[in-house]
């Protein structure tokens, strides 16, 4: 499948920029949108071109030298839409580490305060760990928003890839509404009332809509089953082996993580069962293979790192003379808990630091920072299940 991307000059240079507002920080951030489309061997970096400009006709370029050039992309692979989620402020590195650290699982021992106060429940405004991960997730959502708006103008391009397009576009702006609700809003009828700014449209200049109020818990929230049914609707129920984007079988497991969140239970089960039902997903012999080895049938989504994007987990756990950082350890009582029972699979993958006398995970150990991040895997599936039929 082939996209024309029209005809490229240095007048390219001039395409207005968006603006992506940090809300609850005041933070405003300048920068262009772009879309890495990837076939093997073969990435090109593409800007969605913005209303107003000469070029509007065209959907896509990529900035070459000189003029009266005609770009054209063959696209197996979506990539730049999930360029946000690797990115270190997000499942990169602090998504993760805020869980850990704020559920014991982990904790702070090195320099680095702003995971300090995560952990010991003193978030100050300062914070900008916080700051960089409420910005990346809406930046996801604004290349989505960006996609779901433009898709539909491919009049040239085939139904199946439109929905492909769409398709995926929704998953990640319902994931990164889950993740930022979760963060900052709470769980209906568990904790909190008001919900984080819902954004449906692209950003393109800073204006009233820039700052949008709050919505209910219970509106933000049904703004995310949306866009995955929606999403489900669009997607395919394969593409290839890959699973680091989305597919059908995807969204059915963001569904039942949703549906057990806001306590579903018949709509959870149904969903897991589906997942567990879907044969391209299997449960690993061994709980340490999930991690040795990159994309295993565990992996309903896992995202996939190279020596391009480098996960930054393993760098913050290990110690230095592992080569890592070393500012976060594992918990001492949720270590005792897991090598308490021989057979606790958790409790072998953990090392020991002789110089500073803690125990860190080896999980994520593979040299470089490589390590895949694994959002769902379809032993949750198996855990939803039995959760929603002991309901």
């Amino acid at each position: 499948m082939k996209l024309n991307a029209g005809i490229v000059t240095n007048k390219m240079a001039e395409t207005k920029k968006f603006y992506t507002t940090v809300l609850n920080f005041g933070i405003t951030f300048e920068n262009e949108f772009y879309l890495l489309l990837h076939t093997p061997g073969h990435t090109a970096e593409i800007s969605f071109l913005l209303p107003n400009h000469p070029s509007q006709q065209s959907l896509f370029h990529k900035p070459f030298k000189g003029e009266g050039m005609y770009l054209t992309i063959e696209v197996d692979e979506i990539d730049g839409l999930y360029n946000e989620l690797q990115n270190g402020s997000y499942y990169g590195r602090n998504f993760q580490i805020c869980s850990d650290v704020s559920s014991d699982i982990a904790q702070s021992v090195g320099t680095w305060d702003f995971y300090r106060e995560m952990d010991t429940y003193q978030v100050t405004s300062g914070n900008t760990e916080v700051g960089n991960f409420y910005y990346r997730a809406y930046r996801a959502i604004n290349q989505a928003n960006n996609i779901i708006a433009k898709a539909p103008e491919l009049s040239d391009v085939a139904e199946a890839t439109r929905n492909l397009f769409m398709g995926q576009a929704y998953f990640i702006r319902a994931l990164a509404a889950f993740d930022l609700n979760r963060l900052f809003g709470g769980v209906p009828g568990v904790v909190g009332t008001l919900g984080v700014p819902i954004v449906l449209t692209p950003s393109t200049k800073i204006d009233d809509n820039s700052f949008p109020s709050r919505p209910t818990l219970v509106e933000a929230y049904n703004q995310i089953e949306k866009d995955l049914l929606q999403a489900l609707a669009l997607l395919p129920e394969t593409n290839g082996d890959n699973r680091s984007q989305a597919v059908k079988g995807t969204a059915r497991a963001l569904l039942s993580r949703y549906y057990m969140y806001v306590k579903k239970f018949d709509q959870v089960l149904a969903y897991s069962n589906l997942v567990i039902a879907d044969t391209k997903y299997a449960l690993q012999a061994t709980f340490s293979g999930i991690f040795d080895n990159k994309l295993t049938t565990e992996s309903v989504f896992e995202l996939n790192f190279n020596a391009s994007d480098l996960s930054g987990i393993r760098n913050w756990y290990f110690p230095s003379a592992n080569g890592g950082r070393g500012d976060l350890s594992a918990h001492l009582n949720y270590y005792n808990d897991a090598v308490a029972d021989p057979k606790d699979a958790r409790g072998k993958l953990f090392g020991f630091d002789n110089t500073s006398k803690i125990w860190y995970p080896t999980k994520y150990r593979i040299a470089g920072n490589l390590d895949n991040i694994h959002i769902i895997r379809i032993s949750e599936m198996y855990l939803n299940r039995a959760e929603a039929k002991a309901q």
